[in-house]
């Protein structure tokens, strides 16, 4: 698009469109329009010329087949700049397709309705239950006894060559996670995130795909329940590489249940 003033194509599902893209910043970053079926939906600006980000543009449509467009706004260049976007994907928020490994049994129940979180979650609040959330970022829990439940965990693309976990629980502060029926899966697979690292947390039917290990264990009482490790799961009786063991103590309490 960095050549051309606007592209089309055809999505399926419902939700928003979310795109996928870069820019090149002169005086102001580039900002694109999104159209479905003939009516402007909304604007979003892209604010990053490295990383695609996801980028949910506008209102959301009902389920269907639309047409969409996406028109370049604000072309501009200067004797020393030049203003362009270069988009990447394009898709619906819930594009039908059906749930990863597992479905059924873990991850995300087929039929849930989720919201969008754009951005890191961080909660710091001792019994927050979060609950139908679909993250573009990572999760950090920094308090005590948090539920986090039928939630999509995806990280972001700047990140992901970082070694970070989707769900990080290592703090002092943080004991009594549960993380159940969700699904923990990076938008672009990566040999370098695991799905969660920390201590005294439970993994029940949590589908975690797409990344290098499903339970990355830096303390003491970790359970996983529960069928579908997608990856492998860290624990004393399946140790990670040499490059990825995590700290262990002689107490340690880890217990995988089926």
């Amino acid at each position: 698009m960095g050549n051309a003033s606007y592209a089309t194509t055809t999505l399926s599902g419902s939700g928003r469109v979310v795109v996928g893209a870069i820019g090149d910043e002169c005086e102001g970053w580039p900002t694109l329009q999104v159209s479905v079926d003939g009516a402007v939906v909304g604007r979003t600006t892209i604010t990053d010329h490295a990383a695609y980000g996801a980028y949910p543009v506008g209102t959301a449509v009902t389920r269907g087949t639309h047409a969409v467009t996406i028109a370049f706004m604000n072309d501009h260049s200067t004797s020393t700049c030049d203003r362009n976007v270069y988009l990447a994907s394009a898709r619906m928020e819930d594009d039908g397709t059906p749930p990863p490994v597992g479905a059924g049994v873990t991850g995300v129940p087929a039929g849930t309705a989720l919201t969008t979180h754009q951005g890191d979650l961080v909660i710091t609040t001792a019994g927050t239950v979060v609950d139908g959330l679909d993250v573009h970022g990572f999760v950090y829990v920094r308090a005590a006894d948090v539920t986090i439940r039928r939630t999509r965990i995806r990280g972001t693309a700047r990140t992901m060559c970082t070694g970070k976990s989707l769900v990080v629980a290592t703090g002092t502060a943080q004991h009594g996670l549960v993380v159940e029926d969700s699904t923990l899966a990076p938008d672009v697979p990566s040999s370098l995130v695991n799905a969660v690292m920390g201590h005294d947390y439970t993994f029940r039917r949590v589908d975690a795909s797409g990344v290098a290990d499903t339970a990355g264990i830096n303390g003491d009482n970790v359970t996983i329940e529960g069928p579908g490790c997608t990856a492998t799961c860290t624990s004393p009786s399946t140790p990670a590489s040499p490059a990825r063991r995590p700290t262990t103590t002689a107490s340690r309490s880890t217990a995988a249940r089926t």
